[in-house]
């Protein structure tokens, strides 16, 4: 990896470093060659760009997410999102100029941004043998990539705002700038913790307003950047009822559509894409566990959450963990006008099929009760809980004659359901 043997990256970190702000490895990414073959074909990683911005034709800046949402599955898989990263920087070896090229690595620390490749310019095409010069550099993309996504977050979280942020600062020259955020898009530390702003009715200008408030909103102007967040996804903020996992990617890749348009002040854009490439096995990295994000469903009676209850509580515990209780403090909090505190509100308990049938409705029971205190606790007056054990699960966990692992995580939820004020 460049960052052993090149010491510093001084221009992404110098420019990480003044803006004060801020998936494991695996053989399995397609094309990734052999170190040897790697180290060749990088060379062109330790060149230095020239020093007039004016040169510059083009630069590719690529942040990528390393939070446990991003890279911890329950198939075990992933996207090959260094496929999705080589695409782009072949797209850029293709134009003529100096192109610049930009590959690190974030989390839920605004100060953490890890660069990999910093400001390298491309080597200029050959006349002959160009497809496989573009190889090489693909091959090295690549492999940078898998390094990368191999070590472990300094921080656990995500904070998209603090990455474009990064990216936009980071840029060097005057020509074409492309800022390209792998991420799930859940956001979940910073002004743009989804739990905070993701309510029925956002107003995103006034978000962005509170960002700006709070100093964390963009100093670099991203206008004329072309901004891409690729790889949103719902997964682990899947829900029954009125909100499918489907929808709850649809909503947040509707959201940071909605930023990216506040940031490049375009007014409207499509900001965010999900990667079509190949499944491959996830890193085997330890992440410490990031803070659930919910979203609420909505229909003309109420608002519904459900959650994980993996995601709320330790296995057979009925104790809240603190992440939890600020996760749904955060979800009260976005949708605080369109909830009635003096009406209804019913907590029910899941659990998945294992065990026998009076352990779980005991369980679920407690893990109700615990959320019904706490929601008590926030003013809500008149909260009712309901332990079902497994009796009502979402789809069928022994369906193959064995236990179904993601079914179950399914099956284990807690349902809240708030009458509308």
């Amino acid at each position: 990896m460049r960052a052993d043997h090149r010491g510093p990256l001084p221009r992404l970190a110098a420019a990480l470093a003044a803006a004060a702000l801020p998936l494991a490895g695996c053989d399995a990414l397609i094309g990734v060659p052999e170190p040897d073959e790697t180290a060749d074909a990088c060379a062109w990683t330790e060149a230095q760009a020239g020093a007039d911005p004016s040169d510059v034709a083009a630069e590719l800046v690529v942040l990528i997410d390393l939070s446990a949402s991003m890279w911890e599955t329950d198939s075990g898989e992933v996207r090959d999102f260094g496929q999705d990263v080589a695409d782009a920087v072949a797209a850029v070896f293709d134009l003529s100029g100096e192109r610049l090229v930009s590959v690190g690595t974030f989390d839920g620390d605004a100060s953490s941004v890890t660069p990999h490749i910093d400001a390298a310019p491309l080597p200029e095409v050959l006349a002959q043998g160009d497809e496989q010069q573009l190889e090489q550099i693909r091959g090295c993309v690549r492999g940078t990539v898998q390094e990368a996504i191999a070590a472990p977050p300094r921080a656990p979280g995500t904070d998209v705002l603090a990455a474009i942020s990064a990216g936009a600062e980071s840029f060097t020259g005057e020509g074409e700038r492309q800022l390209m955020i792998v991420t799930d898009g859940q956001s979940n530390t910073g002004c743009m913790d989804l739990n905070r702003v993701l309510g029925a009715e956002a107003d995103h200008s006034a978000i962005a307003a509170d960002c700006q408030e709070r100093g964390e909103w963009p100093d670099a102007s991203l206008a004329g950047v072309d901004l891409r967040l690729v790889g949103i996804s719902g997964e682990g903020v899947e829900h029954t009822g009125e909100l499918s996992g489907t929808q709850g990617t649809e909503r947040i890749a509707a959201f940071w559509d909605a930023v990216g348009a506040e940031l490049t002040g375009t007014g409207s854009g499509d900001f965010t894409e999900a990667s079509d490439q190949l499944w491959v096995p996830a890193p085997e990295v330890e992440r410490e566990q990031d803070a659930p994000v919910l979203l609420a469903g909505y229909d003309d009676e109420g608002i519904t959450v459900t959650v994980s209850a993996d995601a709320l509580f330790d296995t057979d515990s009925a104790e809240l963990l603190p992440e939890a209780v600020e996760s749904i403090d955060a979800v009260v909090a976005a949708n605080d006008g369109l909830l009635d505190r003096r009406g209804t509100v019913e907590v029910t308990g899941h659990t998945d099929s294992r065990g026998d049938d009076g352990y779980n409705e005991g369980l679920s029971q407690r893990r109700a009760e615990a959320v019904r205190r706490h929601l008590a606790a926030e003013g809500f007056t008149r909260v009712r809980a309901e332990g079902r054990g497994d009796s009502a699960p979402v789809c069928d966990d022994m369906s193959a004659g064995a236990f179904d692992e993601e079914c179950g995580r399914l099956n284990r939820r807690v349902e809240i359901e708030f009458n509308q004020a």
